[in-house]
């Protein structure tokens, strides 16, 4: 008869236990025993599932998430490979100033792009171009925007705006262009990128004793600046249209919009008025016996289906 030896285990408490599980972690699929921990913390990176961090804010809105960088830094995706919508917008261009008499002419928006982009996991770089200054010369260009991958690849980038003209001086080109100061001759309007924004107008110089120029306007993602009036003193050249998102938060929102040239007459003073809001492109307005105003940094929102 055989015998049988029994079995002592030495343990404390009872053996750990084990259920089979499975997931998908920076997508690699992963399959196997595991113990109830481990088994957990599989289930919560499933739940998790797609995400951004490292962005300046974050919403959520019926259907989608959303993140939003302000200034440039560095985000971190996590999750499978999921397609994002993207609007990318740089940096406005600053508004030039113009004399006792003429005006100057105003900045024209930061370049604005919308389009899709599949995201893996891992880390990226979200360049954000800032506002070119007002001036009492020339205004400054904008800076360009950019989503950058861990292997420096730039995935899409536009330019910043053209900075407004000065008392000689024609718009600067950029994403859209700057409008042309109204100062002793007409002075062309920058030219702007195919795709990004338009030309900046015109600035109008009229005839007579004192000369009485009115500053061209910036151009906008929407359409181009406005030439500044030919024959009436006071009347400055228009704004170029921006153009609406509503990516950020689920209501459209004004991006890429040109600023206003400076109205000219004489002994005026007109100081380029400051824009109001942040982060959405426009350009700076012109200035007349003053600086003109700075134009908006621009912006980087990504948003995925939830």
């Amino acid at each position: 008869m055989p015998r049988y030896i029994p079995r002592f285990f030495f343990l404390k408490g009872k053996p750990p236990k084990t259920e089979g599980a499975s997931g998908s972690v920076n997508n690699e699929k992963i399959k196997g025993v595991f113990d109830v921990e481990q088994v957990n913390a599989l289930k919560q990176i499933n739940l998790l599932g797609f995400d951004i961090t490292g962005a300046s804010s974050s919403n959520t809105y019926t259907g989608y998430s959303s993140v939003t960088c302000t200034s440039t830094r560095t985000i971190t995706v996590q999750g499978d490979d999921t397609i994002v919508q993207y609007l990318i917008v740089g940096g406005g261009g600053g508004g030039g100033g113009g004399n006792s008499n003429e005006g100057g002419g105003a900045g024209g928006a930061g370049g604005m792009k919308t389009g899709t982009l599949t995201l893996s996991a891992g880390t990226y770089t979200i360049n954000i171009g800032t506002g070119g200054n007002g001036s009492g010369g020339s205004g400054g260009d904008g800076g360009g925007s950019s989503i950058v991958n861990s292997l420096a690849t730039t995935l899409v980038s536009v330019s910043g705006g053209g900075g407004g003209g000065c008392c000689s001086c024609s718009g600067r080109n950029g994403a859209s262009g700057g409008g042309g100061s109204g100062c002793s001759t007409d002075r062309p309007g920058g030219s702007g990128i195919s795709g990004e924004g338009n030309s900046g107008g015109a600035g109008r110089w009229v005839s007579s004793s004192p000369g009485n120029g009115n500053g061209g306007g910036g151009g906008g993602k929407g359409g181009s600046g406005g030439n500044g009036s030919q024959r009436n003193q006071g009347s400055a050249g228009g704004n170029g249209a921006g153009a609406t998102n509503e990516y950020e938060t689920g209501s459209n929102q004004t991006y890429a919009y040109g600023g206003a040239g400076a109205p000219g007459g004489p002994n005026r003073t007109y100081g380029g008025a400051t824009l109001s809001g942040s982060n959405k492109g426009w350009g700076g307005n012109g200035g007349t016996n003053a600086s003109g105003s700075a134009g908006h940094d621009g912006v980087v929102v990504l948003r995925w289906s939830t």
